[in-house]
């Protein structure tokens, strides 16, 4: 929506439109963030890969959805800034017209302003989840790598692999992932350090 120059008694007309779109948007995208936050919230309990992948499609159209309405806000605004850039500069003089719009187009900005924070806000929360999804299959993956090296006396490539499996451990927290860490590192220790040298990586053995 591009506006030139509203002719008599168009502005508040216009400005009206703008603020009940903002309104709406403001209603679903209060609906959209708090079915993203359930989500996330249900993947951040989750112990493990299978677990955390049941969500991800859900929180995957949530995102979309946001961001779909996150867009739509945005256009909004720019429609408030070229109605408002038509109306020009407020005077004293303001025709009775004039003065209505700004007082709309002043609150949608308020709804712009609040609604696109907290879409934003909760739209970085679903960036997270869907990290630790990730981070939950990376973490298994590993660990199917490691325990082959391990099962093959593969120091090398255990020892190349370990910095990357304790960090993923630390980014999910859990105590089924610390106890997978505990294990490997026991194991690894036993297998000491006399272990051939890394015979080649199959890193197709895992499927996401």
């Amino acid at each position: 929506m591009i506006y030139g120059h509203p002719g008599p008694g168009e502005a508040p007309g216009l400005a009206r439109e703008l603020l009940a779109e903002a309104q709406n948007l403001e209603e679903v995208i209060e609906d959209v963030v708090q079915d993203v936050l359930a989500i996330a919230q249900r993947i951040s309990r989750a112990t493990d890969r299978r677990k955390a992948a049941l969500y991800a499609p859900a929180l995957l159209t949530g995102r979309d959805v946001l961001d779909s309405f996150l867009e739509d806000l945005a256009a909004v605004a720019d429609c408030v800034e070229a109605l408002s850039a038509a109306l020009g500069p407020s005077t004293d003089r303001d025709e009775p017209d004039a003065a209505r719009a700004r007082i709309a187009l002043s609150a949608v900005r308020r709804i712009v302003e609040t609604a696109g924070d907290q879409g934003r806000e909760h739209a970085h929360i679903g960036r997270l989840a869907t990290e630790r999804v990730s981070d939950f299959a990376e973490f298994e993956m590993l660990y199917q790598q490691i325990t082959r090296d391990l099962g093959r006396g593969d120091r090398a490539a255990v020892d190349a692999r370990m910095p990357r499996f304790a960090e993923v451990e630390r980014n999910l927290a859990t105590e089924r992932a610390s106890a997978m860490l505990v294990d490997v590192r026991r194991r690894r220790e036993e297998l000491g350090v006399g272990g051939r040298e890394d015979q080649g990586d199959d890193d197709t053995d895992f499927i996401i």
